[in-house]
């Protein structure tokens, strides 16, 4: 599918410069100059050259810049790409004023994926301040991709028996309709109508201690909060989510900062029984490890006549900064994205300045936006309970706050009622 995303410029800048600068990227990483042919099996081609799609728009007249942003990316999203033909990127520079300039970049994302986006946008900006100091820029070219594929196909026998096993061992699929407003057929969710997204910030000193003294990460964590909140809606002793890894733990150097779709969305299965929370977290960072270790199959050959597995999805975020360059004179800033989902729910996670942050995303026709923040407020409970009772039981963990369990534990419970203390019960039901 495909990816948009909107970056401000700010300051002086230079078009051509800039688009000389993406000319090099290019011809430094292969997945840049990726297509696809199918005639027999589907496979990969890197071209020598590639191509670069690069336009530039002057909006600078127009007194409704913002629409005329908007105007831009909706008629670039009608474009689709020719997967025979490389690039399958689009760049077009879009000039405001002589100090200010909006970048559209849209690619498919069967070229790059969330990890790789920093990484290009700093070796573009590298190649940028080299070029305006007067410097020949040195292209390194990345060789990593290409030796992931060779260890990918010939590392195959052992990822199809870890897999089936995985497989095999699946009970049944997680009905989260109980967590929905409206329940609905999740197989024939493919896409979301209407998506919409909330989201809440946990302070880091909430568990922060757990994860020092404990040796856990924090993706560990959230996977556990997750998981725990299908369970106890479901009922189910396993819970099954679609993950998205990085697929960079290959032994591949070079491989952090190489330019590439490495992600990955496989189910990580997690059981659970009657053991203490502290023994489920560890058990959890168990499986995420083992997911990583074997994070390169394809989810669409584990599927059954194409029958999904899983019906949410978890993304933790922990993509390298952007460089700026070393000279700096690019001040950039963040303006907008869009990237399609296509599961009912998705959960999205990334720490940063010391909070951690969750995006539900979801379908307002299956989940409305109260009970989205209700789900997003259980699972900062189920976190804060995790950090402060480690040894307890999992089943000890509880969905309500304070005023719930007063209420259905104590409120609508309430039946007493004041009778005569002279007469029986026999005579009170004559009466």
């Amino acid at each position: 599918y495909r990816v948009q995303m909107l970056l401000d410029y700010h300051g002086a800048f230079d078009v051509s410069v800039y688009q000389e600068a993406w000319r090099l990227a290019i011809q430094t990483y292969p997945s840049l100059r990726l297509c696809f042919n199918w005639d027999e099996a589907l496979i990969q081609i890197i071209t020598k050259t590639g191509c670069l799609n690069f336009k530039t728009h002057d909006i600078s007249e127009r007194p409704d810049k913002d629409k005329a942003v908007l105007d831009i990316q909706q008629e670039d999203r009608e474009i689709a790409f020719d997967l025979s033909k490389p690039t399958l990127l689009r760049l077009h520079v879009i000039k405001h004023t002589e100090t200010h300039h909006t970048l559209l970049k849209t690619e498919h994302h069967s070229i790059s994926d969330g990890w790789s986006g920093p990484i290009l946008l700093g070796q573009v900006h590298g190649y940028y301040e080299s070029i305006i100091s007067g410097n020949l820029p040195e292209i390194i070219k990345d060789t990593a991709y290409i030796r992931a594929q060779a260890y990918t196909s010939t590392h195959q026998s052992d990822l199809t028996a870890y897999w089936e096993k995985q497989v095999a061992s699946i009970h049944d699929r997680n009905d989260l309709n109980a967590l929905l407003t409206h329940p609905t057929n999740l197989d024939e969710v493919k896409a979301l109508e209407s998506p919409q997204s909330k989201d809440i910030t946990i302070q880091s000193g909430v568990y922060q201690d757990l994860l020092q003294s404990e040796g856990l990460t924090i993706n560990t964590l959230v996977q556990f909060a997750w998981h725990k909140l299908i369970q106890v809606y479901t009922g189910d002793t396993q819970t099954i989510v679609g993950t998205v890894i990085s697929g960079r733990t290959l032994p591949i150097q070079g491989i952090e900062s190489s330019v590439g779709p490495y992600i990955n969305t496989l189910p990580l299965i997690i059981n659970w029984k009657d053991v203490s929370i502290r023994e489920q977290l560890n058990y959890i960072q168990k499986q995420v490890s083992s997911l990583n270790e074997h994070g390169f199959a394809s989810l669409a050959d584990l599927q059954t006549n194409g029958q999904r597995i899983f019906h949410s999805l978890l993304v933790f975020e922990n993509y390298p900064s952007v460089s700026k360059g070393e000279h700096a004179s690019l001040y950039i800033k963040l303006r907008g994205s869009i990237e399609k989902t296509d599961y009912p729910i998705g959960l999205m996670a990334y720490e940063v300045d010391n909070k951690l942050h969750l995006k539900l995303s979801y379908d307002e026709a299956h989940l409305s936006s109260d009970k989205a923040g209700q789900l997003l407020l259980q699972l900062e409970r189920i976190i804060t309970q995790a950090s402060k009772q480690i040894h307890s039981p999992t089943h000890h963990i509880s969905l309500l706050s304070t005023s719930e369990y007063q209420t259905i534990v104590y409120d609508w419970n309430q039946t007493e009622k004041a009778y005569p203390q002279d007469k029986t019960i026999h005579q009170m039901f004559s009466e």
